[in-house]
């Protein structure tokens, strides 16, 4: 059974912005806009345009790398329990120790890695929910267009921040401070 969207609906309920709900089409918040225009008349302004534009963008990638990120780390997940399940199983059987003890190494690299990885993807998650909260406040109108572009700044620039730490914490492990 095929479900539309239903008009006329409260900003609670609102399946615009690409939001699910139960019997809701997902639409994009350009879409809601125009059936919101079609009903009130009303004309968006250019920086709502670009705004609206802008941040679905920005939830597109994020949704993207949000994606592979978990991919990466749910697989560096599963190489370490099947590696080290493999790793037991030559070591049990007294299988040549050069393969056992690079099976181990690998499994060691992986689980290092999977850290880095897991930072990368909660990164990711985290940008998209805001880009997803910012996306409701345009469409529903709580906030001006002003006080959401600033935010979509700083969204943009903490998220920019948070993958550099993460990549500089993966790379170079943080050293203990002298002193101490």
């Amino acid at each position: 059974m095929k479900r539309y969207v239903r008009t006329g609906f409260s900003s609670l309920t609102d399946p615009g912005c690409k939001m699910r709900a139960g019997y809701f089409r997902k639409v994009t918040c350009t879409e809601r806009r125009d059936m919101e225009s079609q009903q009130h008349s009303t004309i968006p302004t250019p920086l709502d345009v670009a705004l609206r534009d802008e941040i679905d963008r920005c939830m597109g990638w994020s949704s993207k790398y949000r994606k592979v990120w978990s991919f990466v780390t749910h697989a560096a997940s599963t190489v370490v329990i099947v590696g080290s399940a493999a790793a037991t199983f030559l070591q049990f059987f007294q299988y040549d120790r050069r393969v056992a003890g690079a099976v181990m190494l690998a499994v060691t690299a992986f689980a290092a890695a999977q850290t880095g990885f897991r930072q990368k993807w909660a990164t990711y998650r985290l940008a998209h929910a805001e880009f997803r909260f910012l996306q409701i406040d345009l469409c529903s109108g709580a906030r001006p267009a002003s006080k959401i572009r600033g935010a979509l700044k700083r969204v943009c620039k903490q998220h920019d921040l948070a993958v550099l730490m993460a990549s500089a914490a993966f790379l170079a492990p943080e050293q203990p401070a002298e002193g101490k």
